[in-house]
Parts: C-alpha cells; structure tokens; sequence
C-alpha cells in the first residue's frame, strides 16, 4: 500500500492511497477530508485496474448527543449505495439504528439498543514512598 496525505491552505486534508493485491490488481483512491463546526465530510473517487471506479461521500456528524453518519457510493453503472447511522446517548443507553441501500435498490435497517455502566470510582492511589529491600 502506498499512501500520501497533504494539509493544504484551506484547511482540508487531500489523501492519495494505492493498493496492490497478490494478483497484481490496484486500486487507487482519492479523497478531501474538510473539518466541518460539528464533525467531518469527506469526497473523493476511486479506480481499479479491473475497470471499477466511481465517487464517493460521507458525512459525520456530532451534535447534541446523537453522532450521524451518512454516506454514499456511485458506481461507474451510475448506480449508488447508501449508508446511514444514528447512535444516541441518553440516560445510560445506547441506540444505534443503521439503514443500508445496496445498488440494486435492496434496503437493510438494523436498530441495536445496550445499556451503558456507571464509571466506577477507583481507589484513590498512594503517593506514600515504598521502600523495597
């Protein structure tokens, strides 16, 4: 794998990665991640020796609680998948729904729920010195 990140003027970082398989096929990928106020997007492309290429984008999100993710894929048919997250933090649970649209048009949604533990307090450490002998 070869890979380049340059920080440019503008505050966005433009990342080049190659990657070669055992059977000599590449992929090469271009992306720009932009800082955004509450969280990060990211657009680029992507190619393969095999003929394969297409966009791409996504979106994170964090805003009072609730971390979103969405993203997308265009292939060189023309045809998109998607891919959309939502995890929430409240009251000592955590929800996280995700809802995936593949390019044939199928959709998969997947809601997971848990229960988060209170941080217990650990004991307090000694500043006494220990002398060993």
């Amino acid at each position: 794998m070869n890979r380049t990140s340059t920080k440019n003027e503008d505050g966005t970082v433009s990342v080049n990665k190659v990657v070669t398989n055992a059977a000599g096929e590449s992929r090469t990928m271009d992306k720009t991640i932009t800082k955004t106020e509450d969280g990060r997007s990211v657009t680029g492309s992507y190619s393969s020796s095999t003929g394969k290429s297409g966009t791409f984008e996504k979106e994170v999100v964090r805003q009072d609680g609730v971390k979103t993710v969405n993203s997308s894929v265009t292939n060189q048919d023309g045809q998109t998948a998607t891919h959309n997250a939502t995890v929430t933090h409240a009251d000592g649970t955590v929800t996280r729904t995700v809802t995936n649209t593949g390019f044939k048009g199928q959709t998969i949604t997947r809601t997971q729920t848990g229960t988060v533990d209170p941080v217990v307090e650990a004991e307090p450490v000694s500043t006494e010195e220990v002398v060993v002998s």
